[in-house]
């Protein structure tokens, strides 16, 4: 059977403290068998057995996830032997089809996870432990603080995460509204400029039909006005206060109308 590669080390070792849960046990996990320079072995897991009805007593768990592994691990059993000196039970943990039938030492036990869910448990021959002593109880005693230190600093972490997302919160949301704000006067700016410049091109192309010269007074309005009108769409684009723009292009059409009305009336005058 083919190693599953969706399962890791840390699936197994999670779903051995669901199989042997706390408070019944506490784990520990990359314990040495000693500190300092005498740590020379490891055991990816040391689980202390806590309830005195069922016996106070150590177990190990070895992780092997690939066959090469195992069969690396067959070639030299002993390297975990200072771990398992202190150990009542030892156990080795593989995915599915890692081990082959009577590979096992005799009093190791072998622990199934298939879907990061154990679905076989072997135990063996319990062995007796070695009697604890100072070096092996430090080693666990600062596996231990080490893993609360790590706990306290994720802890941490975490609280400063949250707290910057609140104190940031209100700036982030004020931001994404005066953002909302900025796009409705741009599209109400665009808008307004299309159509003032298009009430300006119909008024010239009015006064254009009805015959009216396009100077008056030495203002080209016919001319001169449309691309000024353009250009002040234009620049008007860079500023914030797009609404004063808007105001100044609705004037001068007012002002246009109020001019075409006044030379319609000159001309009638002058035809009278």
């Amino acid at each position: 059977m083919a190693k599953d590669k969706s399962i890791t080390a840390t699936d197994i070792l999670d779903a051995i403290e669901v199989l042997w849960p706390s408070p019944a046990w506490a784990w520990l996990r990359e314990v040495s068998n000693s500190t300092g320079v005498s740590a020379s072995r490891y055991a990816d897991a040391v689980g202390v057995s806590t309830w005195p009805s069922r016996g106070i007593f150590a177990r190990g768990i070895e992780v092997k996830i690939s066959r090469h592994d195992w069969l690396s691990e067959l070639k030299n059993p002993d390297k975990s032997a200072k771990v398992q000196a202190y150990c009542r039970d030892w156990y080795v943990a593989t995915p599915p089809g890692i081990i082959l039938a009577g590979e096992l030492p005799e009093t190791w036990g072998h622990v199934i996870v298939d879907k990061k869910a154990v679905v076989a448990c072997e135990p063996k021959l319990r062995q007796e432990p070695k009697a604890l002593d100072w070096n092996f109880a430090a080693a666990l005693i600062r596996r231990a603080q080490e893993s609360v230190d790590a706990a306290r600093q994720r802890g941490e972490e975490k609280g400063r995460r949250e707290t910057f997302e609140q104190l940031n919160g209100g700036e982030v949301e004020a931001l994404k509204n005066e953002l909302a704000s900025i796009k409705v006067k741009i599209q109400m700016f665009e808008q307004a400029a299309k159509s003032s410049s298009d009430s300006l091109q119909a008024l010239t192309t009015q006064i254009q039909e009805a015959g009216i010269p396009m100077e008056y007074r030495g203002m080209n309005y016919g001319t001169r006005l449309p691309e000024w009108l353009k250009s002040a769409i234009a620049i008007g684009r860079i500023f914030t206060d797009k609404r004063g723009l808007i105001n100044d292009i609705e004037h001068t059409i007012r002002v246009l109308s109020m001019l075409r009305e006044r030379i319609v009336d000159e001309q009638k005058s002058t035809e009278k």
